[in-house]
């Protein structure tokens, strides 16, 4: 059986574990209660022998492994891009989320390439027909959560919230339960964001 390591409000912890969850497998946990810091070291999973500390590949190794033929599109070109649109998200709107929760502003280039890709994320879950239960939404979804959860400590959600259709998208995708009943205690994320502020 799968085994699965890092901070217990950690987002890539919830990711895996909403996966695991929608494809039915159980996972034994080795979490932590220590506070998950922004570009969080990642969960790392063990499956046997195999040990995968980048979530996002252990996230395409257990749809390949457990079944999971429609976590993405079956049309290649949407493919890409729903692979192109979660590795944008990464790498550009989670780190201008971080840099609000430290108190800094978004502007110029930054928010620029934020509105982008989240103008394109909205239209590649257009294309993917808005299914909240895909790879795509499961991996936004738990950290729109948080954007929403830490809204008294950053201005970003108020940002999300004028994609009205990623609005919709991310309710639909929270409320399925693989991702509601595997998100952390909302209490500890604040306490997790005020430890690494102080620290």
């Amino acid at each position: 059986m799968a085994e699965l390591f890092g901070p217990a409000t950690a987002l890539s912890v919830h990711r895996l574990r909403a996966v695991f969850a929608h494809v039915r497998q159980d996972l034994v946990l080795h979490l932590s209660e220590e506070p998950a810091v922004d570009h969080d070291p990642g969960a790392r999973l063990h499956d046997g022998k195999l040990k995968l500390c980048d979530a996002r590949v252990a996230m395409e190794y257990v749809a390949e492994r457990h079944g999971w033929q429609d976590a993405f599109s079956d049309r290649i070109d949407v493919r890409a891009r729903e692979r192109a649109a979660i590795a944008a998200f990464d790498g550009i709107v989670l780190p201008a989320f971080h840099a609000s929760l430290r108190g800094e502003p978004m502007v110029g280039a930054t928010r620029k390439a934020v509105l982008t890709e989240l103008r394109e994320l909205a239209q590649v879950a257009h294309a993917t027909g808005y299914r909240p239960d895909s790879a795509l939404a499961l991996w936004t979804a738990p950290a729109a959560q948080r954007m929403r959860w830490l809204r008294d400590v950053s201005p970003f959600a108020t940002l999300m919230g004028e994609w009205l259709e990623l609005g919709s998208w991310f309710d639909a995708a929270l409320a399925q339960p693989s991702v509601s009943r595997t998100a952390p205690n909302r209490a500890a994320v604040h306490v997790g964001v005020a430890t690494s502020k102080s620290a």
